[in-house]
């Protein structure tokens, strides 16, 4: 994207990897926000969006190891997991 930028000396550009995750974050605040009052709903589902944020994000940050990616994977899984329970198990709050 063109607000890539380089270091000085360098030719590799790096873009602003944590602002993306910010507003990932913040879009995800207010998708969780508007969801029903469920026990465990709202929840699982910011556990669930923010793991996929972080793993979507991972790939463009600069590191040796490449992060905790199966970290992320299992963050997603159980928030999924839990949001089907919650939609299955939970009443709707009045």
């Amino acid at each position: 994207l063109p607000w890539a930028w380089a270091e000085a000396g360098s030719s590799i550009t790096r873009h602003p990897v944590e602002v993306y995750a910010a507003i990932g974050m913040a879009l995800a605040a207010v998708a969780v926000n508007r969801l029903p009052e469920r026990i465990g709903l709202r929840s699982s589902a910011a556990l669930g969006l923010a793991s996929g944020i972080r793993l979507l994000t991972e790939p463009f940050r600069l590191s040796l190891s490449g992060g905790p990616v199966w970290w992320y994977l299992a963050g997603v899984a159980v928030g999924v997991a839990g949001v089907v329970a919650a939609l299955v198990l939970s009443p709707l709050s009045d």
